[in-house]
């Protein structure tokens, strides 16, 4: 069986695409949990860390919640009854819809792409409850909020990518939790990629 002509033209020239860029798609891993390659991740990439936030992170703790400093990067909080919904906020002031007061330690630049780095120690659940923990960031202008990206918390080291929106001035993260338990971060990390 012979393939026709145009097919084979088409056959070829995608391998010659292929061929042509199989060195640069070699640069990027592939996430094994999306099978996706993780563009502009790879080891080479250069990353600026824009918040230090070690020095300045000052969490807004509901009552609910205690907050327990294992040192100057540790940090656990316990829930002791189970909550439907209840966060904890980095940045001066409680509203979500307002950016922080202290918007100097919290600013970052519009239409960038971001990571944030968060190390999960330890995530605690009684047998009979469960605990859901996400990770928010939330991006506004100078006056309200623009929009958020959410992921879930897993022990281990998490990493949030998102690219911040054209009005974008600073920022605020939280972490939400639903149910009962004990979660054991470090301090997040912001870098502009």
């Amino acid at each position: 069986m012979s393939i026709p002509l145009k097919l084979r033209k088409t056959k070829i020239a995608v391998k010659s695409i292929i061929n042509k860029l199989w060195p640069e798609l070699l640069k990027y891993p592939i996430n094994p949990k999306t099978n996706f390659y993780n563009t502009g991740c790879n080891s080479s990439m250069k990353r600026t860390e824009t918040s230090d936030l070690s020095y300045n992170t000052a969490w807004n703790i509901p009552k609910n919640i205690l907050l327990e400093t294992k040192s100057t990067d540790k940090f656990l909080f316990t829930i002791k009854e189970k909550v439907e919904k209840l966060y904890i906020s980095t940045g001066l002031g409680t509203s979500f819809e307002h950016p922080p007061e202290d918007i100097d330690k919290y600013k970052i630049k519009p239409t960038l792409q971001y990571e944030l780095h968060l190390d999960v120690y330890n995530l605690v659940k009684n047998e009979s409850d469960s605990l859901s923990v996400m990770l928010w960031v939330i991006e506004y202008d100078l006056k309200s909020r623009i929009k958020h990206t959410v992921q879930n918390l897993n022990t281990g080291f998490n990493v949030m990518r998102f690219m911040t929106d054209y009005r974008t001035e600073c920022f605020k993260i939280l972490i939400r939790f639903a149910g009962k338990g004990k979660l054991e971060i470090s301090t997040p990390r912001m870098y502009s990629l």
